[in-house]
């Protein structure tokens, strides 16, 4: 937000300054002194400092990676392992833990997307940071939020790696709901089920995104896969995930799995809303997973 508002004041600044800068300016009249031109195609920086030392940084960082992992053209395999294992562990210590990291992670997605082996090594990496009880929380809910937004957004992700990381999550998340329900905690609690409700987020993110690839083709198999991911039993569970998880998130997938009458999560949400009593809050809580305080 900060960026965005330095972004429109300097544009407001700009446009009150100087507004017949451009009016005139003519193919005719370009400069054709070859280093000025260059200079003139080089993109405007960022109003705001601390964005453009950031764009900066990353731009040498990237540049890094391609120079180190790509020889003569193609991708050294050799080479690109041993960056990898560098940056993962770079990305554990100082990513994961980090709240609300926007923009420094994508080193991460570049490296991944050079080969598919990466990618699923990565989507491991943090598969078994999300299932492990041993590590905090925060980094569990991190771990899925990753999972979630890397599955959802990154192109260069097949369908069948898509559909392996679902059934991993969702399959999860079942287990996660058969031990609770013999127990004394089966009840909406952020701070008790801060992991399974960012896995929940991942995979209603990663549905959101993915469900018109996952539909393709043949539509009733897509269709049949879907529903024996039984969605309906998440949702109706007592943990209560569409309460908890990002509204923006639970609106879309409420109307993919209407439309596609795979579970029907407006009752449950008009409930929802109806509710005054608050959910605890977690001090623990993970990048993407918040509490709705109807």
């Amino acid at each position: 937000q900060d960026i965005e508002d330095a972004e429109e004041k300097a544009a407001q600044t700009c446009g009150g300054t100087d507004t017949t800068e451009g009016l005139f300016n003519m193919d005719e009249d370009e400069d054709t002194d070859p280093e000025k031109k260059a200079d003139q195609e080089q993109p405007n920086q960022m109003a705001h400092p601390t964005a453009e030392r950031l764009d900066v940084l990353l731009c040498l960082l990237l540049s890094y990676i391609e120079d180190v992992c790509r020889v003569h053209g193609k991708i050294d395999n050799n080479k690109t392992k041993d960056l990898y294992r560098d940056l993962i562990s770079i990305f554990d210590k100082l990513l994961l833990p980090t709240h609300a990291s926007c923009h420094v992670q994508f080193f991460m997605f570049f490296l991944c997307s050079f080969k598919l082996g990466f990618a699923e090594a990565f989507l491991e990496h943090l598969w078994k940071k999300l299932q492990d009880p041993n590590n905090p929380a925060i980094i569990r809910q991190a771990a899925a939020n990753y999972i979630g937004s890397f599955l959802a957004r990154a192109k260069f992700i097949p369908l069948i790696t898509v559909k392996t990381c679902l059934d991993l999550l969702v399959n999860w998340l079942h287990m996660y709901l058969t031990n609770q329900d013999s127990g004394t905690k089966a009840f909406c609690d952020v701070a008790l089920h801060g992991p399974f409700y960012s896995a929940c987020q991942a995979v209603f993110y990663t549905v959101v995104f993915r469900h018109k690839q996952l539909l393709s083709g043949n539509l009733k198999q897509g269709l049949q896969y879907l529903q024996s991911l039984n969605f309906e039993r998440i949702v109706l569970s007592q943990l209560n995930p569409l309460k908890i998880c990002l509204p923006q998130v639970v609106n879309f997938f409420a109307a993919i799995t209407n439309k596609y009458q795979l579970v029907f999560c407006y009752t449950i949400m008009e409930r929802n809303s109806r509710q005054m009593l608050p959910v605890i809050r977690s001090t623990a809580g993970g990048d993407s997973v918040q509490t709705c305080t109807n």
